[in-house]
């Protein structure tokens, strides 16, 4: 275990500040390393070790294509990240010093800043604090996996690499009332992956009708009176009834 080194809330906020982004950009959008922060700051060393320990890690940059390597990255900073409670992994500073600390060649290698929104949204913390996880380059890694992870099964990362395959599956549930349900969630992944093994094809129309189903359910049932197999089989049978294999709206009905 060792100790995580992060910038203060002073260079942080210097940072993260309008007035003084495009600097910023420039800098990290020009520079392999992350030397010129000691420049910026005008300081030898302007990280400062933190109480916070966690094990020793180091994220996969093996893949031409950057995307290919976020499930496995997922589950590395999943691994090293847990031993932190909630209360420090929801804590937007810690993986922006992380962005521009010890994971900085690989936030340039996963999240070049070919535009300024590149840096706004993935290298920063954008969209409030809890939304913001799920697009920050470390934390939405941590908090993906973090919403997915299911020690029931054989493979605990099964749904998070249903995910990473396609991330709007899970943006398109997550951002929902009932997302904060462990089970309900859990549920609706589950029965999108049984209807997808049975060889439906999966697409966001039938994705986004299910969200919509589950939330109709909501209105009518306490979502988390149902256990997690009868909300799956209510899921998969709504999914059968509206769709055909090929992933085309057959009806759009919702059934109590």
């Amino acid at each position: 275990m060792r100790k995580i080194d992060l910038l203060s809330q002073y260079r942080l906020v210097d940072i993260c500040s309008i007035p003084n982004r495009n600097v910023v950009i420039d800098k990290a959008k020009n520079n392999h390393n992350n030397d010129w922060l000691k420049e910026y700051f005008s300081v030898e060393n302007p990280f400062n070790q933190s109480k916070l320990e966690i094990p020793e890690f180091s994220l996969k940059m093996d893949k031409e294509n950057a995307v290919e390597t976020d499930f496995e990255n997922s589950k590395i900073i999943y691994k090293t990240f847990s031993v932190l409670p909630d209360a420090q992994t929801s804590d937007p500073n810690i993986w922006i010093s992380l962005c521009f600390g010890e994971c900085y060649s690989y936030m340039k290698y996963r999240w070049p800043i070919d535009k300024d929104s590149t840096f706004e949204t993935h290298w920063l913390h954008p969209y409030g604090r809890k939304r913001g996880l799920f697009f920050n380059g470390l934390s939405r890694l941590y908090w993906f996996t973090k919403y997915t992870y299911d020690e029931s099964l054989d493979d605990p990362f099964e749904i998070t690499a249903f995910c990473f395959k396609d991330v709007n599956r899970f943006n398109e549930i997550v951002y929902r009332s009932y997302q904060n349900s462990k089970d309900v969630r859990l549920a609706i992944f589950k029965g999108l992956m049984q209807f997808e093994k049975e060889g439906n094809i999966l697409n966001m129309t039938n994705v986004r009708h299910v969200a919509k189903y589950v939330s109709f359910l909501g209105g009518a049932y306490l979502l988390d009176s149902f256990t997690q197999q009868e909300l799956i089989v209510k899921i998969v049978k709504n999914l059968r009834e509206n769709f055909d294999n090929k992933g085309n709206k057959k009806t759009d009905t919702f059934k109590l």
